[in-house]
């Protein structure tokens, strides 16, 4: 028996401000979601082979720290760090590591921290 893959799961206070972020800057599509009567509760996303679902937060917990990082890997770092800065996000600067990836982070409407790079 073996994994055959992962999606990661983000709860979220604010779950319209996340799922835009993740739309527009990093170009997640909806593939399914659940509303209730009141609001948007789930959403499960894809970009490219990516996949990430993000919930709605059953109480808030915005003063607590979140430690989660979620590291994307992308074909054009420099290009999609452009497109970041076009559209008003505020990625952080681009470096090269000494384990060969070029990259940078960004943080999500909650305060995760993303790590985009390409390996170089």
């Amino acid at each position: 028996m073996r994994l055959t893959g992962s999606v990661p799961v983000l709860s979220c206070n604010r779950l319209e401000s996340c799922l835009d972020f993740y739309q527009s800057a990093l170009h997640f599509v909806i593939l399914k979601q659940r509303r209730s009567k009141q609001a948007l509760e789930w959403v499960y996303l894809v970009s490219g082979d990516c996949f990430l679902m993000l919930e709605k937060q059953a109480e808030d917990t915005s003063n607590q720290t979140d430690r989660t990082r979620l590291y994307f890997y992308t074909d054009d770092v420099t290009a999609l760090h452009h497109f970041l800065q076009a559209r008003g996000h505020a990625p952080g600067e681009l470096r090269t590591t000494d384990y060969g990836m070029h990259e940078f982070d960004i943080l999500d409407p909650e305060g995760r921290c993303l790590s985009v790079g390409e390996k170089k």
